[in-house]
């Protein structure tokens, strides 16, 4: 896959490479997404099933689909994902997910450094993330990475980086 960004992690100076997300990704990214921090953190906390995240994951690798998705690699090692979803007048909804096995090493905050990059090639101006309130990792991951929080309820937190 092209690479599109690296950032130098928190833990020692390991490099967090951002690659295009690939067909051979689906399963690996499925279990991500269906980890329970992740369901508890996410939207729809409901488990994503083969079916809809086959049809999901057709979406994110069409180039004119309604997202895109990167997996960052350390040591050519899949550590997680960020994605971008409804790209359109310069703003971007943006998501990250680290693998349980590689959290805690600052590879959330790499990952959305990079993504700012590749952000402003295209012409993204604003990232926005919408964060469960409870999630205190996030919002500090989204926090040392940048993003401003801009509007906040009982249950979610809406976080902003401008280019």
């Amino acid at each position: 896959g092209a690479r599109c960004g690296v950032a130098r992690g928190a833990d020692g100076g390991r490099v967090v490479t951002l690659r295009l997300a690939l067909a051979t990704d689906a399963a690996r990214v499925r279990a991500w997404r269906n980890n329970k921090a992740a369901r508890e953190a996410a939207e729809h906390p409901q488990p994503v099933g083969a079916k809809a995240h086959a049809r999901w994951w057709a979406e994110t690798l069409d180039p004119l689909g309604p997202r895109r998705c990167w997996i960052g690699e350390v040591a050519g090692r899949p550590v997680g994902y960020v994605r971008l979803e409804d790209v359109e007048h310069q703003v971007a909804i943006v998501s990250v997910a680290v693998a349980p096995a590689h959290r805690g090493h600052g590879y959330a905050r790499e990952m959305l450094m990079a993504l700012r990059r590749q952000a402003r090639r295209w012409g993204v101006r604003r990232l926005e993330a919408n964060i469960r309130s409870g999630n205190l990792a996030s919002l500090v991951t989204f926090l040392r990475a940048g993003y401003a929080m801009v509007q906040a309820d009982r249950a979610w937190v809406r976080m902003e980086w401008r280019g």
